[in-house]
This record gives structure tokens, sequence and C-alpha cells, in this order.
């Protein structure tokens, strides 16, 4: 088996609060770095419409993650590095100016 090189990235997921990304996307991000296949530098821009706080919106997502991975997957070391990838980002995807953070 080829050995991988993992580089480090900065990942932006656009519906971040939807279905398809709590119940398929999200997980799938948290086991690759649960395996060890995320770059330590390796970020992830939780986009989306819904304004508020984005403390709040990272613990639903937290609270998503536990349900849909599933308790015996779930290694708190490996969540909590994962969620400290995280940042949302309240964006209306029509204004440009609102994607100014992602440069940063």
């Amino acid at each position: 088996m080829p050995s991988i090189t993992v580089e480090p990235c900065t990942f932006a997921l656009f519906g971040a609060l939807g279905d398809l990304a709590l119940r398929k996307l999200f997980p799938a991000l948290y086991q690759l770095d649960r395996a060890g296949l995320l770059h330590a530098d390796t970020r992830i821009f939780a986009l989306a419409r819904e304004p508020g706080d984005a403390l709040t919106h990272l613990a639903h997502i937290d609270s998503q993650l536990r349900q849909y991975v599933g308790a015996k997957e779930i290694e708190e070391e490996a969540l909590t590095r994962f969620l400290a990838r995280l940042s949302y980002l309240h964006v209306d995807f029509l204004k440009t100016e609102d994607y100014l953070p992602l440069a940063e």
C-alpha cells in the first residue's frame, strides 16, 4: 500500500447546518481526523445562512456528531481536536463581502 502524504488545507463547508452536512459530511470529516488523515493545520469553515452566536452553532454540530457518529466511535480526544478545527461563519451567499473572512 502506498504511503499517504497529508497536506494542510482549509475546507469550506457550505450549508453547514443542513441535513447533509450534519448527518454525513461532518461525521465523515470527524472519522478522517480520528484516523489521522487530516493534517494538524487543517481548518474547517462551517458556512451557513443562519445568524446567531457561533458557539451555539458549533455546539449544535457537536451534538449532531455525537448522534450520527455513534457512542462507540466517539473518542473524546479526537472529537475535541476535530471541533477545535471548526469555525462557524454566518454568510449571505449573495454578498461578496461575507466571504472576506475566509481570506484571513
